[in-house]
């Protein structure tokens, strides 16, 4: 078997990722918590990701081109790892997000009922 590089998983990965930054800025400006520091600390993860991803490609070229004694598909792998990471990540940002309004909406129904 030799590995080929498949460049839909990378833009499928690269795609989680954008969703990821976009519901981490969403939740943080619902909650009036947009941070410089912790956009930028995000944004390094973000390209170190990317560094994993290109180290992938760089093993699956390498395994083509030469006998390394192993024939895995790494990029799949890392790209397959980051996007389970992401959803865990989505889906973290989206109660963050959301459990405040839920809770807001929640208070503003009990201080109905006791007008």
């Amino acid at each position: 078997m030799i590995v080929t590089f498949n460049p839909k998983i990378v833009f499928i990965a690269a795609g989680f990722m954008l969703a990821d930054i976009l519901t981490g800025t969403m939740a943080a400006f619902m909650h009036s918590e947009l941070n410089s520091t912790a956009a930028r600390e995000g944004l390094f993860h973000k390209a170190a990701m990317l560094m994993l991803i290109a180290f992938g490609i760089f093993l699956d070229s390498a395994q083509a081109t030469m006998d390394l004694g192993f024939e895995v598909p790494t990029c799949a792998a890392i790209c397959s790892l980051i996007m389970l990471t992401e959803c865990y990540s989505i889906v973290e940002n989206y109660y963050r997000g959301t459990a405040n309004t839920q809770l807001r909406v929640k208070d503003l129904r009990e201080r109905d009922e006791l007008v």
